[in-house]
């Protein structure tokens, strides 16, 4: 505001006014937000009902719609965001049981202009990035709570993914019949002297004790096992002992391909499994002892359903890492916490190059090196949640 000399009003007072407004227009999001869930669960009701009912509740339903839409383009941007994340909260909470039905549910929020399609968005899901609209007048908080909730819904599908099987691992490897879903981790090969890295997922296979077919996959690697699905084939289960991929003359060359691809995979899966399994016996305190006590000792770093986003110097996305766990240590030295990585699996050798020493701990692990210090900090989070979680349960 300015003021009759044409001089801006620096009057302290103007903020403390500005303040309380703002205390109200929180207070009014408040208030709101619960009124926006009982409007979203009146029309989502109201798909279910009959004909005649629709009809009887047409002007109901408008004052609903209408109610929906003033708020979703409220001036006061804390009211708008508070629409906004309540429908959101009911869309990305439904109880979504497949990739096929959370794919639907991501198009028809595309469709209705809650979420954006973009090569440069934060949320991802099946190999597509979104964003949500930038009408929603979303901050960097709001943007991550939208993200964790797809996340965490993406993460439930891949555990149905993975359970509801008959095998370990190990049990397929020594011949016994049923299914299979395994963790394939990503890998870094050379090829014509240039570093490459082959893709990972989740592989889904069954076995009669004595031949194994693909049956699903998701992440990098679907696409490839849906085209060895198409070509029927197979994978003989005493190739797996040896140490070279099995190779079948006069096979014409695409499915012998399919064939060596469906080995190398199952033995990256082996060997992740194998580290999985080893690391939690080198631990000596807990993540809960470790990230919330403060205690020196080995730490099972295990991020569980992340997953880890290497970016470029301009921010963009270049690689997605799954399966985050690896072993970190907290000394005391003449009274300063130290940190050391341990030991990591093979797939983050690369991620963690740049911090295998020792670094003096710092506020909030700021005194390591990134990514170990993003990740630390990642990790204290899904510790504290955890443990929140564990003590509002009991």
């Amino acid at each position: 505001m300015n003021n009759n000399s044409g001089v801006p009003n620096f009057d302290p007072g103007m903020i403390e006014e500005a303040e309380k407004q703002a205390e109200e227009d929180r207070q009014n999001a408040s208030a709101i937000q619960p009124k926006i869930l009982e409007g979203i669960a009146f029309l989502e009701r109201l798909k279910g009902a009959s004909k005649e009912a629709r009809e009887r509740l047409k002007e109901q339903t408008e004052q609903v719609e209408t109610f929906l839409k003033v708020h979703m383009n409220h001036g006061v941007p804390v009211v708008r965001r508070a629409a906004w994340t309540a429908i959101l909260e009911f869309e990305l909470t439904r109880p979504v049981e497949s990739r096929v039905e959370l794919e639907a549910l991501l198009l028809d929020l595309v469709k209705r202009n809650f979420l954006q399609e973009t090569p440069k968005g934060d949320l991802q899901a099946y190999g597509k990035l979104y964003q949500v609209h930038p009408e929603s007048q979303f901050g960097n908080l709001e943007k991550v709570w939208v993200k964790t909730l797809l996340r965490d819904l993406v993460g439930k599908i891949k555990e149905g993914f993975l359970a509801g099987t008959t095998l370990t691992i190990e049990e397929l490897f020594d011949g016994l019949p049923g299914e299979c879903a395994v963790e394939v981790p990503p890998e870094k090969v050379t090829q014509n002297g240039q570093p490459l890295w082959l893709k990972g997922g989740v592989l889904r296979v069954k076995s009669d004790g004595e031949y194994i077919v693909p049956e699903d996959a998701m992440g990098g690697i679907e696409a490839a096992i849906q085209q060895a699905r198409e070509l029927k084939i197979g994978l003989q289960l005493q190739s797996l002992k040896r140490t070279n991929p099995p190779f079948i003359k006069g096979l014409e060359p695409t499915k012998g391909n399919k064939i060596r691809l469906l080995w190398y995979l199952l033995q990256r899966a082996k060997r992740l499994d194998e580290e999985r399994r080893a690391f939690p016996g080198h631990a000596t305190v807990s993540p809960e002892q470790f990230f919330l006590e403060g205690e020196p000792g080995i730490c099972l770093v295990n991020l569980c359903q992340e997953v880890w986003e290497v970016k470029d110097a301009e921010g963009n996305v270049v690689n997605r890492i799954h399966s985050i766990f690896f072993l970190v240590s907290r000394e005391e030295k003449e009274g300063t916490k130290k940190i050391h990585i341990v030991e990591v699996p093979n797939h983050l050798v690369d991620l963690f190059a740049p911090c295998m020493g020792e670094y003096e701990e710092g506020n909030k692990f700021a005194g390591c090196p990134w990514p170990l210090m993003g990740v630390l900090r990642t990790s204290y989070r899904q510790t504290l949640k955890v443990s929140q979680d564990a003590k509002k349960a009991g």
